[in-house]
This record gives C-alpha cells, sequence and structure tokens, in this order.
C-alpha cells in the first residue's frame, strides 16, 4: 500500500462523532485538520492537528499540531497519534479529542494537554457531562472490535460501561445521554436506566440541543431534528450529505461538516448555509476537517 493511501485511510476510518451543545454565548469553533502534501519533487509533507475559528471566519489559529515528513524530525506535539473529533467542556476552558487509541485533554487556548489512559482498543467520540466532571465515550473492545458506550471521570477513572454495541454519545444538558445502537438512535440515563430507542427509520450521530430538549441527527446524510422524546421530527432537506451536525450555544445556528466540502454554518432550520472551512483534494494535496465543535462562552 503507498504512503498517501494509507494515510488517507488512517483518516477516514477515525470514529464517527457525536457531541452535544452547552448553553451559552457563541465563542470558536474547534475542529481537527490534516493535511497531506505530496509533491512531484522532495517528501510528503503529513500535519494533523486542532484548530480554532471565530464564527464569523477570518485566519484560524492552530492550537496543537504534529507535523511528520519523512528523512526530518517530527516537528510540533506529537505525543497524540492523531488529533480528530473535539469537545469543548461546558464552561468552555477545556477540549476533549481523539488521540488515537485513547483520548486527550487540552486546555482551550491550546496550553497544556494530557493523555487519558484507554479504556479498550480504540477509545473515540468523546464528550463532556453537563456538569464538566466527567465523560461519555465509545470504545472497541474485544477481537470483533465492536464499540460500548462508557463513562468515566475526566481524567479516565472512575469508569462505567452504560450499553453494549453503542457508539456516537451525546450528553445533554438535562442529563440523558444519546447514543446509536443498530443504526437507530436510543438514549439512556448516565446511572444506567431508562434505555429508550427513539428512531425506527435509522438515526446516525445524534447531538442534543443546548438546552436539551430537541436532537439533531443523521439519516442517510440529511439532518433531521426530533423532540427529546421521539417525537415532532422534521427533515432538513437544504443540509444534505452531512457527516456530522452541531448546535451553537444560543440554539440559532447549526454547525455541519460535509463530506468533501468542509464546515458550514447554517440557520436551525436549514437555510442560509455558510462555508468556514474549505476542504480541498488535488492530484497531490489532501486537506480535510475531522470533527467539529462550538464553544460554549458563560
Amino acid at each position: 500500500m503507498g504512503r498517501t493511501v494509507a494515510i488517507v485511510l488512517l483518516v477516514l476510518l477515525a470514529t464517527a462523532p457525536a457531541a452535544g451543545a452547552f448553553p451559552g454565548r457563541n465563542g470558536l469553533i474547534a475542529y481537527g485538520w490534516t493535511t497531506l502534501d505530496e509533491p512531484e519533487l522532495g517528501p510528503f509533507r503529513y500535519s494533523d492537528g486542532i484548530r480554532a475559528l471565530k464564527p464569523g471566519g477570518g485566519a484560524a489559529r492552530t492550537l496543537r499540531q504534529c507535523v511528520r515528513s519523512p528523512g526530518l524530525p517530527d516537528a510540533g506535539d506529537c505525543a497524540p497519534s492523531q488529533y480528530a473529533d473535539p469537545s469543548w467542556s461546558p464552561d468552555g476552558t477545556r477540549i476533549v479529542f481523539d488521540a488515537g487509541r485513547a483520548l486527550a485533554l487540552l486546555d482551550g487556548d491550546g496550553g497544556a494537554l494530557r493523555l487519558l489512559p484507554p479504556r479498550g482498543e480504540d477509545d473515540g467520540e468523546p464528550v463532556f457531562s453537563p456538569g464538566g466532571s466527567r465523560l461519555a465515550v465509545s470504545t472497541a473492545r474485544g477481537a470483533d472490535g465492536a464499540r460500548e458506550l462508557w463513562t468515566s471521570d475526566v481524567y479516565g477513572h472512575r469508569a462505567r460501561r452504560l450499553a453494549a454495541n453503542a457508539a456516537s454519545p451525546s450528553w445533554s444538558e438535562r442529563g440523558a445521554i444519546a447514543f446509536v445502537r443498530g443504526g437507530q438512535v436510543w438514549t439512556v440515563r448516565p446511572d444506567g436506566r431508562g434505555l429508550r430507542q427513539l428512531t425506527r427509520r435509522g438515526g446516525l450521530r445524534p447531538a442534543w440541543s443546548p438546552h436539551g430538549s430537541r436532537i439533531a441527527f443523521l439519516r442517510r446524510g440529511t439532518v433531521n431534528v426530533m423532540n427529546a422524546d421521539g417525537g415532532g421530527l422534521r427533515a432538513l432537506r437544504a443540509l444534505r450529505g452531512v457527516e456530522q451536525v452541531r448546535w451553537s450555544p444560543d440554539g440559532r445556528r447549526l454547525l455541519v461538516e460535509r463530506s468533501e466540502a468542509g464546515i458550514e454554518i447554517a440557520n436551525r432550520d436549514g437555510s442560509g448555509a455558510r462555508l468556514i472551512v474549505q476542504d480541498a483534494v488535488g492530484a497531490t494535496y489532501n486537506y480535510a476537517a475531522r470533527g467539529v465543535d462550538w464553544q460554549p462562552l458563560r
């Protein structure tokens, strides 16, 4: 397998992110970002990091990154094997992200970084609890790689398994955790009780609204919104080809990641989508977002 193909496959095999918004004022938009440049002459260069951007656009700031090129020393912080699926804490001061096999905590200004102990063979899709003291994650365990839903404290300790065959957790401001099992959206309380199936015709990557009254999710790449009890379903047909959806902290906007396009901000009814981060693919380069979340400010 060629080196370019191998790297691109690693990007595509990253776990599918999901999260919920916490209420507040709209802060920065954080996203994972990879660049691969392989010129006809000279070595290839691969960078992987977390960036932050103001909602109005402008230049993005790199919070942390790793840069690799054959024959040269790695540059930046390469302790994480990847930077993907960032998720803000409820107070907007920290980011938890998928660092490869394990997770990592990063100060919101790009300061201190801490790798967390792995729970299984592949931890991913991390989200904070409403109080900010716990995490919900999915992890692959066993020979078949089936994912399980776990909670722990923010440092990976005091862990508890909530559900088997479960992925894409999203933790509501009201306490419930939405997740995906068997291609459907379910909810459960953090103590493992109250398990409930909300969708019957398919649902992926749920994301709670800031006050926990609604859930946005994907069905065949289209954003759908439903009430917390599964009722009031509405498809936002203007938002198609979507890989991930998030709410803004004020609940008035949606943040979507579109395949082979980039990151867009839209009104909560799906109208008025505006591109703020653009993916790019060419013969010798590939630039792509890898998960996105909106910082709440209080």
